[in-house]
């Protein structure tokens, strides 16, 4: 039998490593691994889930988790506070937005009310 036949392809090793294989193939070639110095190597530096790439990258400094948590929640906040410190500057545009809102919802209220007390007859 060839070498390579005896051996997990790269592609096994790296979903081994991400325990993505059923649990039969996943228990055969983590017996291997364990046997095999030349496939743990491989093992070692088999292509990562992103994620877990990162989750493994700030094990070592658990702040680096929130930093970057932050620093993407930030970035994807920044153009949401603009727009609001755009509105706190005009409040007279806000409050002419919220009336006319209101008035909007006050008649959509009543259509839906009239409609309703017809379903159950309520008409006075």
């Amino acid at each position: 039998m060839p070498v390579a036949e005896l051996h997990p392809s790269v592609g096994e090793l790296a979903a081994f490593t991400l325990g993505s294989l059923d649990e039969e193939s996943q228990a055969s070639i983590e017996a291997h691994v364990a046997a095999c110095p030349s496939c743990q190597e491989r093992a070692a530096v088999a292509p990562n889930d992103t994620l877990l790439e990162l989750l493994r990258s700030v094990h070592a400094r658990p702040a680096a988790l929130k930093d970057t948590v932050t620093m993407a929640v930030n970035e994807m906040l920044a153009p949401v506070r603009a727009r609001r410190a755009e509105y706190a500057r005009d409040l007279g545009y806000v409050r002419r937005v919220l009336r006319d809102g209101n008035g909007r919802a006050e008649a959509v209220a009543a259509a839906t009310l009239d409609e309703v007390r017809a379903a159950m007859g309520m008409r006075y």
